[in-house]
């Protein structure tokens, strides 16, 4: 959202609005073309959720998790809609956001990408799980420059931190 509001988020991209996997894994999708990312027979309803949109507007979702995958989808499912319904529409977006994706990269020379901490639970990337993640990427696209960017949100919502930046 905050690169949204800064202008600068260009597109969405497949995993904007996700929780799950870690950095790694993340790599590791887009290393194999998102194969099984989004199978119907995988994703199980986990409940409800209430979310406040980009109008500031309280709208609901039905939150479904990926069992095999472990991404967790909690805005993509309108409340009202079947699952049934909602799924070939919601596969469709994640299908053209995955090609956007690819194709960005492709088009890039140098990439930032950013990683959001969840601040319920410690998710932060170790270094050498970042380092294998740049690798698997920089494998993937040979000709692109990528940048991590890790955003720690502090749980108790206090600022701080370290900004750190590792060549390589």
């Amino acid at each position: 959202r905050s690169l949204h509001d800064a202008g600068l988020r260009l597109a969405s991209g497949p995993f904007g609005w996700l929780l799950g996997p870690s950095l790694k894994s993340r790599a590791e999708m887009i290393a194999n073309g998102f194969a099984g990312w989004f199978e119907r027979e995988d994703l199980r309803c986990i409940g409800k959720t209430d979310i406040v949109n980009a109008k500031s507007v309280k709208i609901q979702r039905d939150g479904y998790v990926n069992d095999r995958t472990g991404y967790t989808f909690l805005y993509d499912f309108d409340a009202g809609s079947s699952f049934d319904e909602a799924y070939p529409a919601v596969r469709e977006k994640y299908e053209r956001r995955i090609e956007r994706f690819y194709n960005l990269m492709r088009a890039s020379r140098r990439v930032l990408l950013v990683w959001v901490e969840n601040q319920y639970e410690d998710d932060r990337p170790s270094d050498e799980e970042v380092a294998m993640s740049l690798k698997i990427l920089k494998d993937v696209f040979p000709g692109v420059k990528g940048e991590l960017l890790i955003i720690d949100l502090a749980p108790d919502g206090m600022t701080g931190g370290e900004l750190v930046r590792k060549d390589g």
